[in-house]
């Protein structure tokens, strides 16, 4: 993940976070049963600066080129006094994300830690997900970021001709997600304040893991090592955090998301970690202790 050091022009922040090529719809070729060469229905979507195939799709997919929703994202930023910090890629370039940053001046927890606030942009053209938007938080002490744009609240476009009308949209969309961050921090100060137990704690990692949380030891030592390890990871991370941040939900939540970030196996390639936390199965586990503290 990078960051950018003041104002910049919108080609400038494309090339810092290496998001500076497009993307181009090739026809695909088959070799036939006569040897002939024949045109396929489908196309290859390949990247502009390296010939590098991200995907595969027929006539009416429209590849949202990263200028465009970076440009989007950009104009509001402007308009709001607001800075375009981070971005990047994964996959080489099979998805690509990027990061506005929001003020906030809440501090949590009985260290203080200071949030840092995003609405953020992630897009695919491997067919994994929708062009989505959202809203994201990172805790500076340890980085710990989430994807907190649940279902009602993120925005996902399909990408065709009127997918592609949409992102004319986005500016009044994002100026709804800013009102996120006050019902956000409300929560967050609700769950520093609301005691958790060892308990809780116990049933929380079940959920996450689904697994029984009464299981004896001898049912715990006929896992899998991979569950196993899942399970140990977890509570070593809630400990720590619970004893950093106190024995509140706040540092239960945030054992999950220390867990996500800093112990969870993730994808072995580029920025695999981001990708993990962003869109990946990291986020799915914060959104779903997210989901589960917020019950409680």
């Amino acid at each position: 993940m990078k960051k950018t050091a003041g104002v910049k022009t919108g080609p400038e922040l494309l090339k810092e976070f290496g998001l500076d090529w497009s993307v181009n719809k090739r026809p695909f070729f088959f070799k036939a049963n006569d040897a002939s060469m024949r045109e396929s229905d489908y196309f290859g979507l390949v990247r502009s600066d390296n010939d590098d195939v991200l995907g595969h799709c027929k006539d009416s997919y429209r590849a949202f080129q990263n200028s465009l929703i970076l440009d989007t994202m950009k104009g509001f930023a402007d308009e709001h006094g607001l800075e375009i910090t981070n971005g990047g890629a994964f996959g080489g370039g099979k998805k690509i994300y990027l990061q506005l940053y929001i003020p906030n001046d809440l501090k949590i927890g009985k260290k203080g830690d200071a949030l840092k606030q995003y609405i953020f942009a992630a897009n695919t053209f491997d067919h994994s997900a929708r062009l989505s938007f959202g809203y994201t938080n990172t805790v500076i002490s340890c980085q710990n970021t989430y994807n907190a744009a649940l279902k009602d609240t993120s925005i996902r476009i399909k990408h065709t001709e009127s997918g592609e009308g949409r992102i004319i949209e986005l500016p009044t969309l994002f100026a709804e997600h800013l009102q996120l961050r006050k019902a956000t921090n409300e929560q967050f100060l609700v769950w520093d304040s609301t005691p958790a137990t060892k308990k809780m704690a116990k049933e929380l990692i079940a959920m996450l893991t689904k697994t029984d949380a009464n299981m004896t030891p001898a049912q715990r030592a006929e896992m899998s090592t991979r569950s196993s390890n899942i399970i140990q990871g977890l509570e070593m991370a809630i400990n720590k955090e619970m004893k950093e941040k106190g024995e509140t939900m706040w540092g239960l939540f945030n054992g999950v998301t220390y867990y996500a970030n800093h112990i969870k196996s993730h994808p072995k390639r580029d920025n695999g970690a981001m990708e993990s936390i962003l869109i990946g199965t990291g986020a799915q586990m914060m959104n779903k202790a997210s989901s589960i503290i917020t019950s409680w």
